[in-house]
């Protein structure tokens, strides 16, 4: 089957808009598509909805138009042209549906936070839970090896490039610091709504970084994260042993 092509995904705004300007016919032919959940013939809808064939192609095409139906070919079978299927889809963009994750995560820590008498540490405990989950669930190189005698040497330099890689992966943009110890980001993913960092979420972002770079180094590193550190980044200093790399 060749899906048409269609045009740019909608964002969750925009979907949300396209339903509301729905007729009820219309939105009876969507939620039968969404309750299907398979590419779905024209006759299957006039016989489960018990509606008239031009009834349902005039739905169909304004939903298609909306951007909330997509139809393909069937597959050819014997003589004549393949009949059309229509799906149910409504579509988003990553970046609404990430800022839709930060602002939940958001909610979460802050409201962790405001239960807890030590909300400090409760965040703490949840960035390491987090932390936790990410070695679990993906592939991250280990530390392990570090050597005490060739800590500050370029032995360092390979794992401090692969923490940047790692932490540029969950999206904070990670840039040598001016101290080969120093990490600094220039991007959150979990910034207010008014981009300002949170505090309560700071804390879980510490949690997370200790968690997974003491995991993976045997303990070997530590780690400190100053937010707001300089003009535009927060700043990860990693230290060997409790003292800082490089002295």
């Amino acid at each position: 089957m060749n899906p048409e092509p269609n045009e740019a995904p909608l964002s969750v705004a925009n979907a949300l808009g396209k339903m509301r300007s729905l007729n009820n016919t219309q939105h009876e032919v969507l939620r039968f598509l969404a309750r299907s959940g398979e590419p779905t013939l024209v006759t299957e809808i006039v016989s489960g909805l018990e509606l008239r064939s031009s009834t349902v192609r005039d739905s169909l095409a304004a939903l298609q138009e909306a951007g909330l139906v997509e139809r393909t070919r069937s597959h050819a079978a014997g003589r004549g042209r393949p009949s059309w299927l229509y799906q149910a889809t409504v579509l988003i963009d990553s970046v609404s549906l990430a800022r839709e994750f930060a602002n939940f995560t958001v909610a979460a820590v802050n409201q962790l936070a405001k239960d807890s008498p030590q909300p400090d540490e409760a965040a703490r405990a949840l960035g390491a839970a987090w932390g936790q989950q990410i070695i679990s669930s993906q592939h991250i190189p280990d530390h392990g090896h570090i050597d005490a005698d060739r800590a500050a040497t370029q032995d360092f330099d390979v794992h401090a490039a692969k923490i940047r890689i790692f932490l540029s992966q969950l999206g904070f943009e990670a840039r040598p610091g001016e101290e080969r110890n120093q990490i600094d980001l220039y991007q959150c993913p979990f910034l207010s709504a008014d981009n300002q960092p949170v505090p309560a979420v700071c804390q879980m972002h510490r949690g997370m970084l200790e968690h997974v770079i003491g995991t993976l180094s045997q303990s070997r590193l530590g780690v400190d994260l100053a937010p707001c550190a300089g003009p535009g980044y927060c700043q990860v200093t990693l230290n060997y042993q409790g003292r800082e790399l490089g002295e």
